[in-house]
């Protein structure tokens, strides 16, 4: 069962101008990051990687998420969500 609230906030003045004021610097708080990660990257750019021989396939699917070229599987992430999703209601609706 899904239930949903609904929650009126009457702030005061100083709650709602502080409310007003956290966007802000957390917009500040991440453009300051930001610039930092990028200076860090012009002032030191990785180094690349060395060349190989060797090759790689890759495919993206449905059934499995993907398949490499040397035939190894990776599960869909989304039907183990699923089925742990159902295993733990019908635990709830065991107890």
């Amino acid at each position: 069962m899904i239930r949903a609230y609904k929650f009126l906030l009457r702030p005061t003045v100083r709650q709602d101008q502080a409310l007003r004021e956290m966007p802000r610097d957390h917009c500040s708080l991440y453009n300051g990051a930001l610039q930092e990660r990028r200076d860090a990257y012009r002032h030191d750019p990785p180094d690349p990687l060395p060349a190989t021989a060797s090759m790689a396939g890759i495919d993206l699917g449905i059934a499995n998420f993907l398949a490499d070229s040397d035939g190894a599987f990776v599960p869909n992430p989304r039907h183990g969500r699923r089925a742990a999703a159902k295993q733990q209601m019908a635990q709830q609706a065991l107890s």
